[in-house]
């Protein structure tokens, strides 16, 4: 009895461990990250954390909305693309297996994701834990775009021109880009350049359009 308990204690160990990721980022619930082989901050299967460890989400259900608020919610830009049954290339397919895949085995956190799309945390969604009819290779994997960051009001650029240090002089105000309109003296241009990290003067007067 006592070697039956040692093995049944052992099995136990190795079960936890497996089910256990290597690194946990968060213990935050409803926390996402991606994983998988070729895996990187902007793309992988996406997993969710629920309880401290991390799950994989059927894809049932989980389209661009779906993957808009994954993506926000972690910080990054707009979709780009989700992998999933419908396409040339599924998550599975495309990322391997997640963190929970252990012996082929999958285990989902929750299917049929609602969004629309206006949401900050993917938990704040329409929610289904009924996945027991996903297969091993509906794994959610998605690819976000980079953030850009929002200009500064009182930020400048330069469009339509031949070469990144020419152009057209647009400055951003009331969360939108508009032209500098009428000529400026040549001090003001050459305040500009520097503004835009050129170093010297202007070679000529700026006139934007109207």
């Amino acid at each position: 009895m006592g070697t039956y308990k040692g093995v049944l204690a052992g099995v136990l160990v190795v079960i936890v461990y497996l089910l256990t990721p290597a690194s946990v980022s968060s213990q935050n619930f409803g926390d996402l990250q991606f994983v998988g082989f070729e895996a990187s901050k902007l793309s992988g299967l996406l997993e969710f954390n629920f309880g401290g460890l991390w799950f994989t989400i059927c894809n049932d259900g989980f389209g661009l909305k779906e993957a808009a608020v994954a993506c926000r919610q972690l910080g990054l830009g707009y979709p780009v693309t989700v992998f999933n049954q419908n396409g040339t290339e599924t998550g599975h397919s495309r990322f391997g297996f997640g963190t929970k895949e252990s012996f082929g085995i999958v285990i989902f956190i929750y299917t049929n994701v609602n969004c629309q799309g206006n949401e900050t945390h993917l938990f704040q969604c329409s929610l289904s834990t009924a996945a027991s009819g996903c297969q091993e290779y509906e794994s959610v994997g998605i690819r976000c775009s980079a953030l850009t960051p929002e200009p500064y009001p009182g930020e400048i650029r330069l469009v339509d021109g031949s070469y990144p240090s020419e152009g057209l002089l647009e400055i951003y105000l009331n969360g939108e880009w508009g032209a500098v309109c009428g000529s400026i003296d040549q001090t003001t241009a050459n305040t500009a350049c520097r503004q835009l990290g050129y170093a010297g003067t202007a070679t000529s007067n700026v006139v934007a359009g109207s």
